[in-house]
């Protein structure tokens, strides 16, 4: 997971940056990092142009769910970079999306919580968009751009702040077959605990909240604990003087994170009462609403 002697606070860094800044944990992290504004329709020149001399370091952090075309040219541009000996950031992650997700745990036999037709009738699901937040900024896109890159933004009125959750049974007949939605089985606990990992390189910061909103959001959080872990022989270990955390959760976490090639973002799970965790989203461009400096402190010694 390491990266060749990364940027100090952004030093030698450049944020290629769509719509992901302003509030996002990339600007406090690296504030000393050029922030270049992305296009997809971005040539190879266009961008090499703009990059500073001395530059060491290339993150991609376009705040849209599938980016493998963002821009049209990445192929070329992945290439022009690694001849100036410029390493990429997060270039693997290229589909974020809830039913990529899925089968990404399923495929790495992670517990996953997706359901389909054949769900029990009376399990209580939550019903989600497949691109992240209902697809907001994909919205910005002109159809025929989001169509090349592969995402569908729904047509049904599903309010990312307010999923609905429902019985299996009674999930509309076409929803099951709408590609632009999810429909997981809701996994909840009496606790209401739920958790949110913040990831840069090796480093990791566990947030664990307490939220009895149906939709786990930070802003409706009442309690938060954080925990501090070093990514260590296959394994995040707990940093010094920080608890251990939950132990399912971070093997699930030491095998999902490299999996996806996941070097800086946001990792989302749930929970049951007996104790198994879910993976059910990931973002590569992470919000920061919690402004903690101990994240901050944690991720940035990396």
């Amino acid at each position: 997971m390491a990266i060749d002697t990364p940027p100090t606070g952004g030093t030698g860094l450049v944020v290629y940056e769509w719509v992901a800044w302003r509030g996002f944990l990339a600007s406090s992290l690296f504030p000393a990092a050029t922030r270049l504004h992305a296009r997809t329709d971005d040539g190879v020149e266009a961008v090499l142009d703009r990059i500073p001399p001395g530059t060491t370091h290339f993150l991609f952090h376009l705040n849209a769910t599938i980016t493998a075309g963002f821009p049209a040219s990445r192929p070329e541009l992945m290439t022009a970079l690694a001849a100036r000996g410029i390493r990429t950031i997060n270039d693997r992650v290229t589909d974020i999306s809830k039913p990529f997700i899925h089968r990404t745990c399923a495929a790495l036999s992670l517990p996953q919580a997706l359901a389909d037709r054949m769900t029990p009738a009376d399990t209580l699901v939550i019903v989600k968009t497949s691109l992240n937040y209902g697809g907001r900024t994909e919205r910005y896109l002109p159809p025929s751009e989001r169509a090349r890159l592969g995402m569908h933004v729904t047509e049904h009125a599903i309010d990312p702040k307010h999923y609905q959750v429902m019985r299996a049974a009674d999930v509309p007949a076409q929803w099951w077959d709408d590609p632009a939605l999810c429909i997981e089985r809701y996994i909840s606990n009496h606790q209401d605990r739920w958790h949110r990992a913040y990831v840069w390189r090796d480093r990791l910061c566990l947030h664990e909240a307490i939220n009895p909103a149906l939709v786990k959001k930070l802003a409706g959080n009442v309690a938060t604990r954080e925990f501090h872990f070093v990514f260590v022989d296959g394994r995040f270990r707990a940093s010094a003087g920080s608890d251990p955390g939950p132990a399912g959760l971070l093997e699930q976490l030491a095998v999902f994170v490299p999996a996806i090639g996941l070097q800086f973002g946001a990792v989302d799970a749930v929970s049951n009462d007996t104790g198994e965790h879910y993976i059910i989203d990931v973002n590569s461009t992470p919000f920061f609403a919690t402004r903690s400096a101990e994240t901050l402190e944690h991720l940035g010694g990396a």
